[in-house]
């Protein structure tokens, strides 16, 4: 954007020149200024308005802040470019030039909606991998051309015709400008205000551990398990450092990009788009997580540090560096947002050629949104002391504010979440730990760099004397960035209090639920009711894994056209590396069934029912086993337009209760909990008409306390189980 102003102020004093060697005419400034209001208008709408808004309020999930807090900014940067343009003209003294320069600004400013709207190909997600730009040579080819058929047409079109192309351009200026504003006032109608949680994380207190017993887990940003297993292979200096630990190689995150994996990883809980969006997931996972607040009933101090946007309903009773400030963040760095955002607009509206020179990572342009108390800030009109205490995701200075501060034994025990940027592009940071250009780092080098921040944690742990009462988790928030597939496969290592050997490996399918159970093993006498830990997965257990991408993951698989929503789901293979073996999640094709309303499903009989009912339910001993999820997706016959009566009974119950949330057409319907006191008696459960559509009903059942047989004596059964169900009915009111 500030390349842009210069250019048209350079433009503007260019073409001052001509009031010494150019012909007076009669025109004035007044009027230049006034033919060229149009194709100003279509430039600052389209460029300066329309394209950032748009762009703000399709990403909005990114943001800490509402669109008002953007306004001020795009309407004062419009006011800078519209004042920049009639200076411009204001400053030629020659008719026919100034047609020219009334064609220049239309030809762009109809050139950056075109770009916009038509000729952008495919691009990659932005976070900060390298791109081939070779790869886009034929949109480059096409978008060149574009651009000069516009510029040279407009130039010749203003000698050849200029009385028809004052009205062509005229008119269509107008219409598209109005066009866009209209747009722009349903999207802003329609968007909420702001997606974010307005959760923010402190610095305070995080380098301090216990002298009892820690948890402590490290998540190194798109730390790929393949990749990490590749490069201990190249150094062994990593096989020596990582001692102790057991490699879990086949584990999948549940979610890419970091936010669908990293609420997975902090709650256990999986976010599946076929039921329910982003926003009302985050919010109830974290209202159903209640393993930070069982570890604070054994003593534990818990903080983390990540984004504070992969949170919500936090307490800071309970997550003592957490704070629910409210719509209270904002613009700390007016100028830096405005080049960071207008940054943004270039990559999506400048020819293709140009798109190199505007390539950025998404975290750069909220870099400048900030946490403050708003309160404090009116009244002593400085910042709130949190607002440089913020964590935001800085290897090199994690790595100085830990060796300043030191590790210090401050709690009897401690939970710690270190979410640090790890391997993750753009590379900025060596081996050393040092800042370095990005055409000097590498991804090998960065990786190397974060891994010696862990290590070096690791060592002042030792010194302190409490690494031997440690649990500590070296982990990613997803897999690989930039590799083939849909980033399934992060790294995952732990160590357990007491153990000391040789790095280790182990190839049971084990999933970020399971990581969230293994915390609650470290810390609870009891931790049945988050189900299976790591340890009690072994390599032949039978269990699902189900996978969701953000739609840039995805489009890398696929490609565009597979579908038009935001996320997709997959259903994972026995080994997370197995690329041909990941499969798309149909729910509308998994346990269909025919169903006549009033008939009952009866597992203890066989059926057309029984046996449509075939994917992910164990039918054993004359009941319907299922496991920690299971859908059905129903197409009702004889069904009249009423509400109907969900009716169930079961006669197992593994462990002592098992949660179980049921959902219809997506819309949570009942959230119950099963116990073996219960057994044998008949369950209701209302299903309003309007959660069924043409005749079909889809019904999703998750439990989230499913454990393993083995886990809880009895027997050697590795399955992930829940409830074991008589029958299923519906009726009709």
């Amino acid at each position: 954007m500030v390349k842009l102003i210069l250019g048209l102020v350079l433009i503007g004093v260019v073409l001052s020149l001509f009031r010494i060697i150019a012909p007076k005419s009669r025109n004035c400034a007044l009027t230049n200024i006034k033919s060229i209001v149009p194709e100003t208008l279509l430039l600052v709408i389209t460029f300066v308005v329309f394209c950032p808004s748009s762009l703000f309020l399709a990403n909005i999930g990114e943001f800490a802040i509402s669109y008002s807090k953007v306004l001020p900014v795009i309407l004062a940067v419009a006011l800078l470019v519209t004042i920049t343009c009639f200076i411009g003209a204001a400053l030629i003294l020659n008719e026919r030039l100034c047609r020219h320069y009334r064609a220049l600004i239309g030809s762009v400013a109809l050139g950056f909606y075109v770009q916009s709207n038509f000729l952008n190909p495919d691009m990659p997600e932005l976070n900060g991998t390298e791109v081939n730009w070779s790869d886009f040579m034929l949109p480059g080819v096409v978008s060149i051309a574009v651009w000069l058929i516009l510029i040279v047409g407009f130039q010749v079109f203003t000698v050849w015709k200029y009385d028809k192309f004052e009205k062509v351009s005229k008119y269509l200026s107008y219409f598209i400008s109005a066009v866009q504003l209209v747009t722009l006032v349903v999207l802003i109608l329609t968007t909420p205000k702001s997606s974010a949680s307005n959760v923010v994380l402190t610095k305070e207190d995080v380098f301090t551990v216990g002298t009892k017993e820690n948890v402590i887990v490290f998540v190194l940003d798109s730390m790929g398990g393949e990749y990490l297993e590749e490069n201990i292979s190249k150094h062994e200096e990593l096989e020596t450092s990582l001692s102790d630990f057991v490699f879990f190689r086949n584990a999948v995150s549940g979610g890419a990009y970091t936010a669908v994996g990293m609420p997975v990883l902090l709650t256990g809980i999986e976010f599946d788009p076929t039921y329910r969006g982003y926003e009302p997931y985050l919010q109830e996972a974290w209202a159903d997580t209640t393993i930070y607040e069982d570890l604070a009933v054994q003593g534990y101090d818990i903080r983390i540090l990540t984004d504070g946007r992969y949170m919500a309903n936090v307490s800071d009773e309970v997550i003592k560096n957490a704070y629910s400030i409210g719509d209270t963040f904002y613009i700390s760095d007016y100028t830096g947002f405005a080049k960071d955002l207008y940054q943004f607009v270039g990559i999506y509206t400048m020819p293709q050629f140009l798109k190199p020179y505007f390539w950025m990572y998404t975290e750069e342009i909220t870099s400048a949104i900030t946490a403050t108390n708003e309160e404090e800030r009116s009244f002593t009109g400085e910042e709130s002391v949190a607002d440089g205490e913020v964590y935001k995701f800085d290897d090199v200075a994690f790595y100085q504010d830990m060796k300043a501060a030191g590790l210090e034994i401050a709690y009897d025990n401690a939970y710690r979440i270190y979410h640090i940027f790890g391997p993750h592009a753009p590379f900025t940071m060596n081996e050393n730990i040092e800042y370095v250009r990005e055409d000097v780092a590498t991804e090998e080098g960065q990786l190397l760099g974060s891994m010696k921040i862990v290590f070096s944690y690791i060592d002042q742990l030792k010194e302190l004397g409490v690494y031997d009462n440690s649990t500590i988790i070296i982990t990613a928030d997803h897999g690989r960035s930039g590799a083939d597939g849909i980033q399934q496969n992060p790294a995952l290592l732990i160590k357990q209090p007491g153990e000391s050997h040789p790095l280790e490996y182990n190839d049971a399918p084990v999933h970020f639920r399971n990581v969230v159970a293994t915390v609650a093993r470290a810390a609870l006498d009891d931790y049945s009711s988050y189900g299976p830990s790591v340890y009690d997965i072994d390599e032949k257990s039978d269990v699902e894994r189900l996978h969701t991408v953000a739609e840039p993951v995805k489009v890398q698989r696929y490609g565009e056209d597979e579908n038009d929503q935001p996320f997709m789901r997959f259903v994972m293979p026995q080994d997370a590396t197995d690329e041909d073996g990941i499969m798309p999640y149909q729910p509308k094709n998994i346990n269909k069934v025919d169903y006549s309303v009033g008939d009952r499903i009866d597992f203890g009989v066989e059926s057309t029912y029984t046996e449509s009912l075939n994917y992910r339910i164990y039918k054993e001993n004359n009941i319907g086993i299922t496991s920690n999820e299971f859908s059905m997706h129903l197409n009702l016959q004889n069904y009249n337009g009423g509400d109907l009566e969900f009716k169930f009974s079961y006669s197992k119950v593994y462990n002592d209760e098992q949660r179980m949330k049921i959902y219809a057409s997506g819309e949570l319907i009942s959230d119950l909990t099963c116990r073996s006191e219960n057994i044998g008696q008949d369950f209701i459960v209302t299903i309003p008409k309007e959660r069924i559509k043409e005749n079909a009903l889809p019904i999703r059942v998750v439990f989230y306390n499913a454990v393993t047989p083995k886990q809880i004596g009895e027997g050697d059964d590795t399955r992930v189980l829940s409830v074991g169900f008589d029958y299923f009915e519906l009726n009709e009111n």
